[in-house]
């Protein structure tokens, strides 16, 4: 985790933004500012100042601690379930007038914005980055430039600071715990009441106790499924509020005694994040994530934040449940694609994800097996296969179908046949309304390397050209029909 407070530091910010790294993470930090390092001291050194453990059954919140777990020493515990989190502490002359407790959670990652470019490489196989505005490109392969920054690049980095401090605050809360009631720090940076939450303070010349209940919709978001540990910290109320910059060495990581998973779809949830670099959720809302969205493959220069369902139901085949599951893995520099989704499929109380290529399409039935249709497309340099050895811009794209059978067992079936190498512009069509249904694709082709002289001929003057599929159920494949000429 990059930790609250934490800067990135000019080179680590331009080595980000190649996407050649995979999250926005940086190994150099600033030293704690004064005021963190001049803080007092919670606990001698080496003692937790707070600790997790379970929430008492029933909890009463009235001061009292007898139904809470021995303690490890620290003067303040945590239990943390899906209903949010329940606080007790022994109070000492630091603590009688209230506390900050300091909450973190592992933020997921952000996407790297500026122009995509190549970086090293050659024409049929070039290393892409993300390379901010004004910015000289970086790579193991690249000498390091001597060259100063300009004040264009100076500018892009401050902005991606500011953007990468704002993403942090989202898995970060500061709670002021006080016999008044609790306020919170949240990503505004503002301190407001928390709604629903409940305190109560025995205060005593030795000290006294308190108790508080913070409820789940004020718990920071998490990146992570299931909840595996957190970053903790209390200050006294006497310190100022708390500000992200000053509060650097303020949380140590803990491992929570057992993980923690949020229902429902927990188990399909821990299948999403698993590979997963850029979702996160919030557990008031479990059934939708977040994820960091570039507009296209091509286009990365902004990110949108864009909520979805976790989980969406496709079909039930058999006693097989279908489903589309979010996914948020980085689309990397040079794949071509952007997988946003998986299938998953449940059957017998088990779930196996199967990996998508493209995008989702149609689904249809064919017998007793559910097909499930995705077309891909990206551009790339294509060999026109030609004496001349040209290499030319063009878009590549293929049907895909897994079919999952009534058992839940699945299978990729063959979309193939002598297809264009590479496409000027190309489009998916289909028509599966009736029972000669097909899918297939429109475009004027650029390279046909391999294409026989009979289909090329039976295109004619046409410049552009239609590739139709069917499915033969007696091979198991989808046939590819002799191409067509295509009207624009």
């Amino acid at each position: 985790m990059l930790r609250p407070g934490e800067t990135v530091a000019l080179g680590a910010l331009a080595a980000i933004t190649t996407g050649l790294v995979a999250a926005c993470r940086g190994p150099s930090v600033p030293a704690p500012t004064a005021s963190a390092a001049q803080a007092p001291p919670l606990a001698p050194t080496g003692e937790l100042a707070v600790a997790f453990a379970r929430r008492p059954v029933p909890l009463v919140v009235d001061g009292v601690l007898e139904e809470w777990p021995a303690s490890s020493g620290a003067p303040v515990r945590l239990a943390v379930d899906p209903d949010g989190f329940a606080v007790a502490a022994r109070l000492d002359e630091r603590l009688r007038d209230g506390f900050w407790l300091g909450v973190g959670a592992n933020e997921s990652g952000l996407l790297p914005v500026g122009d995509f470019v190549e970086i090293v490489g050659s024409v049929p196989d070039p290393v892409m980055g993300v390379v901010p505005p004004g910015c000289q490109p970086q790579s193991d392969q690249l000498p390091a430039s001597s060259e100063p920054p300009t004040d264009a690049c100076l500018t892009a980095l401050s902005g991606i600071e500011v953007r990468l401090n704002a993403h942090q605050r989202r898995f970060l809360r500061w709670y002021r715990i006080e016999p008044g009631g609790v306020q919170m720090i949240g990503e505004r940076g503002v301190l407001e009441a928390v709604a629903g939450a409940r305190v109560s303070f025995r205060v005593s010349q030795a000290g006294g106790a308190a108790e508080a209940t913070i409820p789940v919709r004020a718990m920071p978001r998490l990146a992570e499924a299931p909840l595996l540990g957190l970053w903790l910290g209390v200050r006294p109320a006497s310190v100022p509020t708390p500000e992200m910059a000053e509060l650097h060495d303020a949380l140590t990581f803990q491992k929570l005694p057992e993980p923690l998973a949020f229902e429902p779809l927990a188990e399909l949830r821990r299948l999403a994040f698993a590979s997963s670099t850029i979702l996160s959720f919030h557990p008031a809302d479990p059934e939708h994530v977040e994820a960091d969205r570039y507009p296209s493959f091509s286009d990365r220069r902004t990110t949108t934040k864009v909520v979805e369902p976790l989980y969406r139901k496709v079909a039930v085949v058999g006693a097989a449940e279908v489903s589309e599951l979010t996914i948020g893995n980085d689309p990397g520099p040079s794949e071509g694609s952007d997988a946003r989704v998986v299938l998953a499929v449940s059957s017998e109380g088990k779930v196996s994800v199967v990996p998508i290529e493209g995008t989702p399409v149609l689904t249809e039935r064919r017998g007793e097996a559910l097909h499930y249709l995705s077309f891909f497309k990206t551009s790339g340099w294509i060999h026109d296969g030609s004496p001349m050895s040209r290499f030319l811009h063009a878009e590549v794209a293929r049907w895909s179908c897994i079919a999952i059978a009534p058992d839940g067992t699945t299978k990729e079936l063959a979309v193939g046949g002598e297809v264009p190498n590479g496409w000027h512009e190309v489009e998916p069509v289909h028509d599966v309304a009736r029972e000669a249904g097909w899918i297939g694709m429109r475009g004027s082709y650029a390279v046909w390397s391999n294409g026989s002289e009979a289909a090329l001929n039976a295109i004619g003057a046409a410049d552009r050209v239609e590739l139709r599929w069917r499915w033969d159920a007696t091979r198991g494949v989808y046939v590819l029909e002799m191409p067509r000429g295509a009207k624009r």
